[in-house]
């Protein structure tokens, strides 16, 4: 048996493994897509609404009487979060532009309206109609142009009680329990808001307390109007007794929750002095909406998993490699392969002419002067087709070959009868007088051109 051949020189033991470096690689990548991705999808919950773990602020965040987000005395924030942790969704709206993008009211929802001192008509009018197939609306403390501007039929005043038992039993309200608020003033001088209704309508929490039923028709901290075919059961009522402050007296509360709670959802809204409602045609919801929260987010994390899927199959571009081609075709070879039909044709004459059209485009180019070879080859052609025996030249009658051929005289500093003779002469027979023919055009050409 023969030896093993001996390994060559300079390799001095096996060659590193490419794939592995490569497969490193592809790991490393791999690893910064991940890491990527991840870091979009925990953008894309914190954008798309996911809890937060971070407490809240204790600070109120304004100072709007009635205001859910207000924790001060006169806020509301106290009654809201206790709704909220009685399963029922709180939903804000500052103003009708909120209103209308945020939510759009259901049969089942309850509406609260604070602070209606900002309502006008035309607002009040639009709320009416687009609460109207709700089940509740409260309007918490409203003023007597929020009341006039509703069209309800109660009226508002103030008296010195702070301090009623409800005497009813509407909204879940017990007879017995008892409210209290600060009302307006101090001390012995405070008032709170009664509300008496001028058309037959139940009220609670009335200045001299009744027994065994519901107050009708008498002023009352809580009066309820009854639903109809313009608007649903609306509940007017003052608000002192649901502050931040008082929430915690007496049944407070209780009451308060009995009256909020009774469905699955709670829209809070606080109207606005710029408050516009739409105009006729006008949609009533901003279409932009309507589009989930989630497509901002969700449209960025799908870019990322493209760009993932495109470096995990996409091919490693390299350098570029060179490719000989089957052929290479000079540009002349097209020149002297026709060359080659016009001798074995014997159509020395034809290619002569052929020469001379060309040359005197190009020096009447040059020159600047007007000339049309189209017409004179179709006027070759026409010739051979008429008949075979001769071929047509250019004449020198014509204005445009006469004008090349004086002013290539008087550039070329040559004897016009002489460019005459090239450009319009009788045309060369024969190969040997062909080249000679080609080689004057060519040096007359060079003369106009002034090239060497």
């Amino acid at each position: 048996m023969s030896a093993p051949p001996a390994a060559p020189e300079g390799r001095s033991g096996p060659a590193p493994s490419r794939p592995r470096s490569r497969r490193r690689t592809w790991l490393i990548v791999l690893g910064v897509v991940v890491a990527v991705l991840i870091v979009v999808l925990v953008a894309a919950l914190a954008l798309g609404g996911a809890p937060s773990s971070k407490p809240k602020p204790q600070t109120p965040s304004n100072s709007v009487a009635g205001d859910p987000d207000n924790l001060g005395p006169t806020g509301s924030r106290a009654v809201t979060k206790v709704i909220g942790d009685h399963g029922v969704d709180v939903t804000v709206a500052r103003g009708l532009d909120e209103l209308r993008d945020r939510t759009t009211p259901g049969a089942d929802d309850t509406v609260v309206v604070s602070g209606s001192g900002a309502l006008t008509p035309a607002n009040a009018s639009y709320l009416l109609d687009k609460f109207r197939g709700v089940k509740r609306v409260i309007l918490l403390q409203p003023s007597g142009s929020a009341i006039e501007a509703l069209g309800l039929p109660v009226t508002v005043a103030l008296i010195a009680q702070t301090r009623s038992t409800a005497a009813c039993s509407l909204l879940g309200i017990a007879p017995d329990d008892v409210i209290s608020s600060q009302g307006i003033g101090l001390g012995s001088h405070s008032s709170a808001a009664r509300y008496t209704p001028t058309q037959p309508a139940a009220s609670c929490f009335p200045d001299d307390t009744g027994t065994g039923s519901d107050v009708v028709d008498q002023p009352g901290q809580i009066v309820v109007v009854p639903a109809t075919s313009s608007h649903p059961e609306i509940v007017v009522t003052d608000g002192d007794f649901w502050q931040n402050a008082t929430l915690a007296e007496d049944d407070n509360a209780g009451v308060a929750l009995r009256v909020l709670a009774s469905s699955g959802r709670l829209i809070w809204f606080i109207p606005s002095f710029g408050d516009r409602p739409p105009e006729p045609g006008e949609p009533d919801t901003d279409p932009r909406s309507q589009i989930p929260r989630w497509i901002g987010p969700g449209f960025l994390l799908a870019a990322f998993a493209v760009l993932a899927l495109m470096l995990w199959r996409g091919r490693r571009f390299g350098p570029m490699v060179t490719e000989p081609l089957p052929a290479v075709v000079k540009a002349i070879e097209t020149t002297q392969a026709r060359g080659r039909l016009y001798h074995r044709a014997g159509a020395d004459t034809r290619a002569a002419a052929i020469l001379r059209i060309r040359t005197i485009s190009r020096i009447a180019g040059y020159l600047g002067l007007h000339y049309d070879p189209v017409h004179a080859l179709d006027a070759l052609d026409a010739s051979d087709e008429r008949d075979d025996s001769g071929v047509w030249a250019p004449d020198g009658s014509d204005s445009s070959v006469a004008a090349i051929i004086s002013v290539a005289a008087a550039a070329t500093h040559r004897d016009a009868r002489d460019v005459a003779r090239l450009l319009t002469g009788p045309l060369p027979e024969g190969d040997d007088a062909l080249v000679v023919f080609t080689t004057e055009l060519t040096a007359l050409e060079k003369e106009v051109r002034g090239t060497p």
